[in-house]
C-alpha cells in the first residue's frame, strides 16, 4: 500500500514494464540495468520520504 499511495501511476506502469521485459529477455543486460536503475531511483525516493526530518 505504501508504494502504490507514493508513486505515480505511470511510474508503476514503466516499473511493470521493466519488470516484464526482464522476464521476456532473461539474458539482456540492458533490461535488467534499466530495471535495477528504476528500482533504485524510486527505492531511494521512497525512503527518503519515509524518514523523519531532524
Amino acid at each position: 500500500p505504501f508504494v502504490r499511495k507514493n508513486i505515480p501511476l505511470d511510474e508503476l506502469l514503466i516499473g511493470e514494464l521493466l519488470d516484464f521485459s526482464t522476464l521476456t529477455c532473461p539474458n539482456l543486460a540492458k533490461s535488467w540495468f534499466r530495471f535495477a536503475d528504476w528500482a533504485y531511483l524510486w527505492g531511494r525516493q521512497l525512503l527518503a520520504r519515509s524518514l523523519p526530518y531532524e
